[in-house]
């Protein structure tokens, strides 16, 4: 399998679903998912591109909660907000770029770890997280192009450790 193509109805890419991929190069995500869930394209060699559909905007959900018996109301749980899970392209070593849609809100821990010839990552003024070593041992990252204000940037949630394992990254904001 060298190329998938979502369709616009797939919802989120459950836990380590292309885990092991070696032979895919092309991931095309035509629907609105919610997120892209733990090692979803893990240990993927040769995937060279993801083109992504757009993110789902968060919403709540209501689920029945057999400990209490009752129906409850969530926010903000796997699968509920737009996010890019702990190690979803962990391995990737073929990917060289990547341009994350609008409305993605959070990038998990190692969410990119070892994509060693990640050289530039696009992110939209959406995010609002970056958790710790998203991108540790991309030591080819040299350009972040955050489609927001250097302020803006700024306030984005940023673990100390979001940036161990590169090297010298350049953060090109809108103005």
């Amino acid at each position: 399998l060298e190329c998938i193509t979502l369709p616009k109805n797939v919802e989120g890419l459950s836990s380590h679903v292309f885990d092991g991929g070696k032979r895919l190069k092309l991931a095309d995500i035509k629907g609105s998912i919610g997120c892209i869930d733990t090692g979803a394209f893990a240990d993927c060699p040769s995937l060279e591109e993801v083109r992504f559909g757009p993110f789902r905007e968060p919403k709540k959900v209501t689920e029945f909660d057999e400990y209490t018996g009752r129906f409850v109301t969530r926010e903000n749980i796997s699968f509920v907000y737009p996010a890019v899970w702990k190690n979803a392209f962990f391995g990737c070593d073929s990917l060289s770029t990547i341009t994350v849609p609008e409305s993605l809100i959070i990038i998990e821990e190692r969410a990119f770890c070892e994509c060693r010839n990640l050289s530039s990552v696009a992110l939209p003024k959406s995010i609002c997280a970056i958790r710790s070593e998203a991108f540790f041992g991309c030591s080819r990252l040299s350009l972040i192009i955050y489609d927001g204000t250097v302020e803006e940037w700024k306030k984005i949630q940023k673990h100390p450790q979001w940036s161990v394992g590169m090297q010298s990254v350049t953060v090109r904001c809108s103005d």
